[in-house]
């Protein structure tokens, strides 16, 4: 089996953001594996830590309830992508201001998700990868892709805006032990 993307929310303002969190996806269960990308906002909520150099974080939804941020600049967007039950795997980041961008690689199991952020300018779509969710604030943006790999990911290139980062870390699929007995 492996890991497969349930759907995404996202919200984008200027100023301070509304005083309710991002809600996950509808389809969100308790165990489903988050990735959130974020540009002008940092997440302040203890169930997902920073991945990467920064502007991502991942975790396992522990609850349904919002996920928590603040702004921290005053054009902000967020964005968040659920997925079946999963683990954090391996991850690398990459900065830029090329109109270019290539994703870092790494060993994957089974899929691959790329976390972009950008600002003044949106973000063009990394080579194979399909979009799970985005938010183009007009001036930051975010988007979240995947692809299903086994082996080395792509340095997948994809257009870029005048500053970027992109984290692209791996999913591993988590498999249930047996029930133990006892004699």
């Amino acid at each position: 089996m492996s890991t497969e993307y349930k759907g995404g929310s996202s919200a984008e303002g200027t100023g301070t953001p509304p005083a309710v969190g991002l809600p996950l996806h509808a389809s969100a269960a308790i165990g489903d594996f988050v990735v959130i990308a974020g540009a002008g906002v940092d997440i302040t909520d203890d169930r997902f830590t920073q991945v990467g150099i920064g502007e991502t974080w991942a975790g396992v939804a522990t609850s349904l309830a919002d996920i928590e941020y603040t702004s921290v600049g005053f054009h902000w967007c967020v964005v968040a992508a659920v997925f079946t039950p999963s683990v954090l795997g391996e991850s690398d980041s990459a900065v830029g201001s090329d109109v270019v961008g290539t994703l870092p690689q790494i060993q994957s199991l089974g899929i691959v998700i790329a976390s972009l952020t950008g600002s003044a300018g949106p973000l063009g779509a990394p080579e194979d990868f399909t979009l799970a969710v985005d938010r183009d604030q007009g001036v930051t943006f975010a988007s979240i892709w995947y692809l299903h790999v086994s082996g080395l990911s792509p340095a997948a290139q994809f257009d870029a805006g005048v500053t970027w980062t992109a984290t692209v870390l791996t999913a591993r699929f988590v498999t249930h032990a047996p029930p133990c007995r006892l004699y």
